[in-house]
């Protein structure tokens, strides 16, 4: 804000749309303090600021001329839910009492609430992570900046610059940092700023894990005051870290609360300096070293004091975590009752990545007594992915526990799901018992688990993937002109004939598309794949375009699915609007839409499969498909072959509908086009294997 500020007054405002005379004004929500006198009442107060030398009434009289950029930063820095949406409210008025002026507002995404939204006279834009071109020529002016304030011969430095932002490029290519949430890491500008110093700092060696990442970020950070100037700092990593934990912990009790002023932090810090034996001043000369030496610590104004990045503070409330475990477990079950509050995925995430012990246990235990555990199964995943250690004992315990409780059936049935994913052979042990469980959920469950496995499968070396194989037949592709929300494009509905193939499972997950980038390092990565909403390790993967889908197929040597194919496997042998029936609460059983969604993307499986075993064929992501898209089936083939035109069509058919979208477009029938190089966030794809097809 404060560079839009300055550049509105050096640059050319009428260039861009905005008055010649227009004046910028920069508005620092966190100075709000009195919301009883109303937004104007603040905007006078921040213009008639005693240290600006400015008359009594500017403000009043500068609002009255009109013509201003009003320039509010930090929307989420008001840190009240309730008057964060008063001011919202606030700000929207702005632009009705004054229409000559013009309004910009930043907001942190974690803060930018339903209740707290602007209204539609904003455009709303979200800050994207770096492309890797971007990343890239980071690296390479950071190194260069850097090599020239080290070395006096600037010829030299520019050859040092290069060489190190060639290794640090390559580096980041490896596998390991292609891992989906490490390379959340490697497109943020402040982390990336990290990762170099990082790499400066160790030779070129870099961590490979999230947690083993900020524990570097975090030393180099501490310690490298004292390693560039070579004068001897107070404060060392260790010390560090144990009166900066707590700090961390206090702040993150507050949902939102990044900073607090040294008079508050004192209390929360004067134990640990004591404990870690600082004996160079107060708590408030700790803060100040800290922020001075190693930048880890912010000073945000004269008083107040908060992490560079959100991420250190999680991380180190994590560590405060563990630190007070060892002698008060409680205090995992406080957090446990946390589990799905997005301000605590993170901290959670980070604790259990940490080793020597890893917390897995006792936490899961904790987890599972609360009724967290049946609505946040993704997370739970999380945790099985990111976790140091992992161990199937919390899940075998529970289930035994909780077999005569029916309140918990739910539960038991979704850890029946992560046992049989994540450890078959210890599910395979309980079973006897389940068996003879009094619950029909239960019983159903296992009886498709039977059919499951005696359903005729195989896997694809080497992605892994699983396909069943569904028996040909005959339908009537397309719908009927009865149908509810029925499109013209999916007409004339026609009968074919398909022969035996078989069918994904699923939709290629993230860990399986992981997997296919680990053995290709040029392969791009898809474009959500740095977004926690999005790289899920058993989420579908999306953000990846026709021509990805096809790059993955042949690695695994399998084919996109012909739409016939698709549509043929979506019915298994119905002829309602989608597997399960006609109706939306037909719907809601097997397959994720808007209206039951919560307008996020789900992990694969969570739904009923279908006669043939196949889960997610409505909702969740759309999937791409061979064909070239036509308007309608007019000469459309009747052997199920894909309808694909010399030279191709500009668009591809995407069928299934997704978590996006509302229930008719997740219809059996409903088909929608998109073009091969698209890249959507609810777009993903499954793959078949066709007789006499092969990779």
């Amino acid at each position: 804000m404060k560079r839009l500020l300055l550049w509105c007054l050096r640059g050319d405002p009428q260039a861009y749309g905005l008055p010649t005379d227009i004046l910028p004004v920069f508005l620092p929500l966190r100075e709000l303090r009195q919301l009883d006198q109303g937004l104007d009442a603040f905007i006078e107060k921040q213009l008639e600021d005693p240290h600006l030398g400015i008359p009594a009434g500017f403000g009043k009289r500068l609002m009255a001329r009109g013509r201003l950029l009003l320039l509010f930063d930090g929307l989420d820095e008001v840190a009240d839910a309730g008057d964060r949406r008063l001011v919202a409210r606030w700000i929207s008025n702005v632009l009705k009492a004054a229409p000559s002026c013009h309004v910009a507002v930043t907001c942190r995404f974690a803060g930018y609430t339903r209740e707290a939204r602007l209204d539609e006279q904003f455009l709303e834009m979200h800050l994207r992570p770096l492309s890797a071109d971007q990343a890239e020529a980071f690296i390479r002016n950071w190194y260069r900046l850097v090599q020239k304030c080290l070395m006096t011969d600037h010829h030299q430095a520019e050859i040092s610059a290069k060489k190190q932002a060639d290794d640090l490029v390559e580096r980041l290519k490896a596998p390991e940092f292609r891992a989906r949430r490490v390379f959340e890491l490697t497109r943020n500008p402040l982390l990336l700023t990290n990762i170099c110093l990082v790499h400066l700092d160790r030779g070129g060696k870099l961590p490979d894990r999230r947690v083993r990442l900020y524990d570097e970020c975090t030393d180099v950070l501490l310690e490298l005051w004292r390693h560039s100037t070579g004068v001897r700092s107070t404060i060392d990593a260790t010390v560090g870290r144990r009166v900066l934990q707590p700090v961390a912990y206090w702040l993150h009790q507050q949902e939102g609360r990044t900073r607090a002023s040294a008079v508050e932090l004192a209390p929360v810090m004067e134990p640990a300096l004591k404990a870690a034996g600082w004996t160079h001043g107060t708590a408030a000369d700790f803060l100040e070293t800290v922020r001075n030496q190693s930048g880890l610590l912010t000073g945000w104004d004269q008083s107040n004091y908060g992490f560079m990045h959100l991420g250190f503070q999680e991380y180190l409330a994590a560590g405060e975590v563990r630190r007070r475990s060892v002698e008060a477990p409680a205090i995992l079950d406080e957090l446990a009752a946390r589990f799905g509050d997005s301000w605590w995925q993170e901290v959670i995430l980070l604790l259990l990545g940490m080793s020597d012990p890893c917390l897995f246990t006792p936490f899961m235990h904790a987890v599972l007594r609360t009724p967290n555990f049946a609505k946040h199964i993704d997370l739970v995943t999380s945790c099985l992915d990111d976790a140091a250690e992992v161990s199937v004992e919390p899940f075998l315990g529970f289930l035994r526990a909780a077999a005569k409780k029916t309140s918990w059936e739910e539960p038991r049935l979704l850890a029946l799901q992560l046992l049989e994913r994540f450890a078959p052979e210890d599910l395979k042990q309980i079973l006897p018992a389940l068996r003879k469980d009094y619950s029909p959920i239960i019983h159903r469950w296992i009886l498709n688990k039977n059919q499951r496995d005696a359903a005729d499968t195989i896997k694809s070396d080497p992605s892994g993937y699983e396909l069943v194989r569904i028996p040909g037949g005959e339908f009537m592709m397309g719908s009927p002109e009865t149908e509810k929300g029925r499109f013209d494009r999916e007409g004339p509905q026609h009968r074919v004939h398909v022969g035996n193939f078989y069918m994904g499972r699923y939709p290629v997950t993230n860990a399986q598309y992981g997997l296919f980038l680990n053995a290709n390092p040029n392969i791009a990565v898809p474009e959500y794949w740095d977004d926690r909403q999005f790289n899920q390790s058993n989420q579908p993967v999306v953000g990846v375009s026709w021509e990805d889908a096809n790059a993955y197929a042949r690695w695994a040597g399998l084919w996109l699915p012909n739409e016939a194919h698709w549509e043929y496997t979506c019915r298994a042998d119905t002829t309602t609007r989608y597997h399960s029936g006609d109706s939306d609460s037909d719907l809601d059983r097997v397959g994720w839409y808007r209206e039951n969604s919560g307008r996020k993307l789900h992990a694969v499986g969570e739904k009923e499969p279908n006669a043939f075993g196949l889960h997610d064929m409505h909702g969740n992501v759309f999937e791409w498909v061979a064909d070239d898209w036509y308007e309608s089936y007019k000469n459309a083939p009747d052997d199920g072959s894909a309808l694909i035109d010399n030279p191709r069509r500009p668009y591809r058919v995407i069928r299934g509908g997704s978590w996006f979208d509302s229930a008719w477009n997740c219809r059996s029938a409903f088909r929608d086009r998109g073009e091969p190089g698209d890249r959507c966030f609810y777009v993903g794809f499954r793959l078949v294997l066709l007789p006499g097809q092969s990779g």
